[in-house]
């Protein structure tokens, strides 16, 4: 999230195009219609499995108040040889007017820039400093932050029950009790019900990019405000979704309800969906159409009792059988253009609800694979698809059926995260290749040849690299290939990392070594420079294994994530109440970098992880 000091024209754009930096105008035309993912504290938490900590109480709306600011016990003496400043580099999220459903958590992400000479402070906080308050966060604290350096702030919102145009107001506010201007701002947009439904909705996440899950539904008590990712580039293609409900389990017979929604967002407790519904053994199937851009998206699905999630009549999530209220995640790489997605769902008996959203991810299980029918990557591509590896040997034939067997090229991409060191990689080819990390080229054989083998060292810093591979054939064999490995040594404890946020972003501001990942917080926070919550923690060893096959096992109060080698293994980026291990089965055989990321949101936090050999 860190960038080197921008010219100063672009600072001048920055702040001449800041339209979340000035005050908002008088309005502009219809609001964006884009029911967005709601997002915890820093990043985009989507709902979990597992249950949640109690719901987050409903906003109080507080037009035009200012919070008494409380410089702390040590306050820095103010350096009068340089100057602070602050300006808007651009909306990550949430623009103008974005209609976000009643009742629903989300993130809103501004990108700053400290223009300045200097440094921003330990002790500094981005503070809610008057219009209309969405939710009980009012300061998010802010780490360092150098001359020139940009950076991501985000706060974690609850829109009104109460439709109506809201517009909340920030600032930073310097350790020593300074508030800089300018001030920035969120300015949202509730709509106004269009659906009957029974009891107020459940707090669920909305879908991102389009599909906001504001649908019909109601909320019996007891439920969680779940936050969800954020809105991706999505957009609607028609206007709702299409749903019709049936008297049985089956999606069967004549619908006895046909109704449109404005989202998949359910809860319909032990009641009925509607007239001619029954409260029990009932099904329902839901029908829109999106634009997609290309990328990989991660669907959700929370169901009680089946759900199955179609794009273009391939299942994505395919859970049809009983549940309590499970959560589940499938990744897609779709590609650029209209895609339909269907939902399906079955209610036994007891509670109904039903939650679908997806958001583009940040980090995926697979290569994003674009396939040309041609040498030089142009034009439009021939064929889509998700590949597990760069890891081709075609010979004489072609990548699949719909290529030539010559004369083709393809472009992978997959953003993956790396721990701090030096990587060797090693790429095959026959004929060219082009590699690309974080947008530097750092391999070029772009050049015909006989199969042949590069490798090349490069240092990366710890978290989220992309990389690009480019290939291109020109007759005979075909081969493409990468991998890559770390210079490791054996550690004996976990280097556990500590964020003031829930997003593992910007600077640590707690670094130690813990000789296991065992923790029980309950309502405490994990270190006195760390907060009670919305705090995230990166654990990180390099483990030397004997060869076998190991169950790897993690819980968490709220979300988790394993990887090894880089290679996501366990991911429940979601808040829970740690009322289930998640576990996988993965074959190791020497020195290996094992990462577990974890983030608490609200109320009690803890985190365990343990392996064994099978």
């Amino acid at each position: 999230m860190k960038q080197k000091l921008l010219p100063i024209s672009l600072i001048i754009l920055f702040v001449a195009n800041a339209s979340c930096s000035l005050l908002p105008g008088s309005g502009s035309g219809l609001p964006t219609v884009m029911p967005v993912a709601e997002v915890p504290s820093q990043e985009n938490l989507p709902p979990t499995d597992t249950a949640v900590p109690s719901k987050t109480p409903l906003p109080t709306l507080l037009p035009n108040t200012t919070p008494t600011i409380i410089p702390g016990d040590s306050t820095p003496t103010p350096d009068p040889s340089c100057e602070y400043d602050i300006v808007f580099v651009a909306d990550v999220n949430i623009a103008d007017d974005t209609v976000i459903p009643p009742d629903v958590n989300f993130k809103k992400t501004w990108r700053v820039m400290n223009a300045g000479t200097c440094r921003w402070p330990a002790g500094s906080d981005w503070i809610f400093t008057h219009g209309d308050q969405m939710g009980n966060n009012t300061r998010v604290p802010i780490s360092p932050v150098d001359p020139g350096e940009v950076i991501d702030i985000t706060v974690l919102l609850l829109a009104p029950t109460d439709p109506g145009t809201y517009t909340s107001y920030w600032q930073l506010q310097l350790a020593d009790g300074r508030i800089l201007s300018p001030e920035f701002y969120v300015r949202i947009v509730v709509p106004i019900a269009t659906a009957t439904r029974p009891p107020r909705p459940t707090s669920a996440p909305t879908q991102s990019g389009g599909s906001g899950s504001d649908g019909t539904g109601g909320d019996t008590g007891g439920s969680t405000s779940t936050p969800a990712p954020t809105a991706t580039a999505t957009s609607s293609a028609t206007a709702g979704w299409a749903g019709s409900y049936y008297a049985n389990t089956t999606l069967t017979g004549t619908p006895v309800l046909q109704s449109t929604s404005s989202g998949i967002n359910f809860n319909w407790g032990t009641g009925s969906p509607g007239s001619g519904v029954p409260s029990d053994n009932f099904s329902a199937t839901w029908t829109r159409t999106f634009d997609f851009a290309l990328g990989t998206y991660r669907f959700y699905a929370t169901a009680d009792d089946g759900v199955r999630v179609y794009v273009d009549g391939t299942a994505v999530i395919d859970e049809w059988h009983g549940a309590t209220s499970n959560t589940y995640s499938a990744d897609a790489t779709i590609s650029a253009g209209s895609h339909t997605v269907r939902v399906e769902y079955y209610e036994g008996s007891g509670d109904a609800n039903l939650q679908v959203w997806w958001s583009e991810t940040s980090t995926s299980s697979t290569w994003v694979g674009q396939y040309w029918s041609n040498r030089d990557l142009s034009g439009a591509t021939t064929l889509v698809r998700n590949d597990t590896a760069v890891n081709f040997d075609w010979g004489t034939g072609s990548p699949d059926s719909s290529l030539p067997v010559d004369g083709f090229s393809a472009r992978w991409t997959r953003a993956l995260s790396f721990s701090a060191g030096t990587y060797t990689f090693k790429a095959t080819m026959d004929d060219g290749m082009r590699i690309y990390i974080d947008s530097t080229l750092v391999l070029n054989e772009w050049t015909n040849g006989a199969e042949r083998v590069r490798t090349f060292n490069r240092d990366l810093t710890a978290g989220t690299h992309t990389i690009v591979v480019e290939y291109y054939e020109v007759e005979s064999d075909a081969v493409a290939k990468l991998s890559w490995e770390q210079d490791l040594d054996a550690t004996d404890a976990w280097v556990a990392q500590f964020y003031a946020n829930a997003t593992l972003t910007g600077s640590p501001i707690v670094t130690k070594d813990v000789d296991t990942i065992d923790f029980n917080w309950g309502q405490n926070a994990p270190d006195d420079d760390v907060p009670a919550d919305n705090f995230s923690i990166r654990f990180t060893r390099q483990i030397d294994f004997a060869d076998d096959t190991y169950l790897f096992s993690a819980s968490a109060d709220d979300g988790i994530r394993v990887m090894v080698d880089g290679v996501i293994v366990i991911d429940q980026w979601n808040p829970s109440g740690d009322s289930q291990p998640y576990q996988a089965d993965v074959d190791l055989d020497g020195v290996h970098t094992i990462v577990v990321e974890y983030y608490d949101a609200a109320v009690s936090a803890k985190v365990r992880f343990s392996y064994a050999p099978k």
